[in-house]
C-alpha cells in the first residue's frame, strides 16, 4: 500500500496539476453537478485541488467536508484552502473512507477520485458513502484499471512486470471497476450504463501525467525484487522516447455515479471502461507544423541491486 508521507503528498500536489488531470476534475465536476446551497463530502480528499474547485460551485450557501486518512494531506490541504481563501467553505478533518463519522443523510453529493482502490474494506466504505447522503443525493467515484493502461515501450513483458509490480506495492484493488459494480448491488444499489473516457498521451512531456509516475514505478518494481539492470534498463528506453511518435500512455478512467432517490440508488450517470476489455481512441490531427521538440537527456543509472550496495559497503 502507498504510504502518504510528506514527499509523496509533494510529489501528489504536482502530479494533480498536469493538464491531463485538470481536465479528468473537470468531466469528474460535470458528473456531481454541484449547486448553490449544496453540502458535500469529498472523501480521501488528497490535497484539496477538487474540494476547492467544487467549493466554488455550491456557494452561496454551500459547504464542502473534505477527509483523508492522511495527517500529511490533511496539512497540504488545509494550507490550500487557506491560501485560496476559502475556510468558510471547506471544511478539512482526518477521516476514514470506510467509518465516516457523519450522521445519516447527512450529504447532498458523495465524491471518491481514486480512493477506494486503496481501502482494504471497500464494500463497507460504499455503504458508508450511501448512508450519509440525502434522499436524491449523488455519489460518485472515479477508479482505474490498472491492467488496461498501456505503455509503449520496447520490452513489453518488462513493462507488464513493473506495472504489475506497481499494482501489488500501491493498491489494495488495482482492478476495481471490474467488481464495483458487484459491491454497489451489494449495498442495494442498482447499476444501469457504462460509459468511457481515456488519458491519453502521444508525447514525451515532463509536465505529463504518464512522465510523473515512471519513477514510482521503477521504485516499485524494485520493491517486487525487479533487477536495479532491468529498471533502469526500462526507464531509459521510456525517457529516451522525446521524438514525435515514440510515446504512447492510453489509461481508461472510469468515473461512477449513483443518485440516491427514495431509498433506492440509481445510476444517473457512468464514464468507466467497457467490461469487455474495449475502447475506441480518436485522434485530432493539426495541419499545423510540428514545433521544435525539447531535448530530454537520457538519465543516469540511479537504481542498485541489493547486492552492489553491498559490494560497496564492503570496499575499502
Amino acid at each position: 500500500m502507498l504510504t502518504y508521507d510528506a514527499k509523496t503528498v509533494a510529489h501528489l500536489d504536482k502530479l494533480y496539476s498536469t493538464p491531463q488531470i485538470v481536465d479528468q476534475r473537470r468531466r469528474l465536476r460535470a458528473i456531481i453537478s454541484a449547486r448553490p446551497g449544496e453540502a458535500g463530502l469529498d472523501v480521501g480528499c488528497g490535497v484539496a485541488y477538487l474540494a476547492s474547485e467544487v467549493a466554488r460551485e455550491v456557494e452561496p450557501g454551500g459547504h464542502i467536508t473534505a477527509i483523508d486518512n492522511s495527517q500529511q494531506s490533511v496539512d497540504a490541504s488545509k494550507t490550500r484552502i487557506e491560501r485560496e481563501g476559502l475556510e468558510r467553505l471547506v471544511d478539512v478533518r482526518t477521516g476514514d473512507a470506510a467509518d465516516l463519522q457523519f450522521a445519516d443523510e447527512t450529504f447532498d453529493f458523495v465524491v471518491a477520485a481514486q480512493v477506494y482502490c486503496y481501502v482494504p474494506d471497500v464494500a463497507r466504505a460504499v455503504k458508508q458513502a450511501a448512508r450519509v447522503l440525502r434522499k436524491g443525493g449523488r455519489l460518485v467515484i472515479l477508479e482505474t484499471d490498472w491492467d488496461m493502461c498501456v505503455w509503449q515501450s520496447s520490452d513489453r513483458q518488462l513493462t507488464r512486470r513493473i506495472m504489475d509490480a506497481r499494482q501489488a506495492v500501491q493498491f489494495a484493488h488495482p482492478n476495481l471497476p471490474r467488481t464495483l459494480h458487484a459491491l454497489i448491488r451489494a449495498a442495494g444499489m442498482n447499476l444501469s450504463g457504462v460509459q468511457t473516457f481515456s488519458i491519453v498521451e502521444t508525447r514525451y512531456d515532463m509536465n505529463a501525467f504518464s512522465v510523473g509516475i515512471v519513477e514510482s514505478m521503477c521504485n516499485a518494481g524494485l520493491k517486487r525484487g525487479i533487477s536495479s539492470e532491468d529498471v533502469t534498463a526500462w526507464e531509459q528506453d521510456l525517457r529516451s522516447r522525446t521524438s514525435d511518435g515514440e510515446w504512447f500512455l492510453f489509461e481508461p478512467i472510469h468515473l461512477h455515479g449513483y443518485e440516491i432517490a427514495d431509498g433506492h440508488v440509481y445510476v444517473h450517470a457512468t464514464l468507466a471502461a467497457a467490461l469487455t476489455r474495449s475502447a475506441t481512441t480518436s485522434y485530432t490531427v493539426s495541419s499545423q507544423p510540428n514545433k521544435p521538440r525539447k531535448a530530454y537527456p537520457a538519465p543516469k543509472v540511479r537504481y542498485k541491486s541489493k547486492r552492489s550496495v553491498r559490494e560497496e559497503n564492503s570496499s575499502p
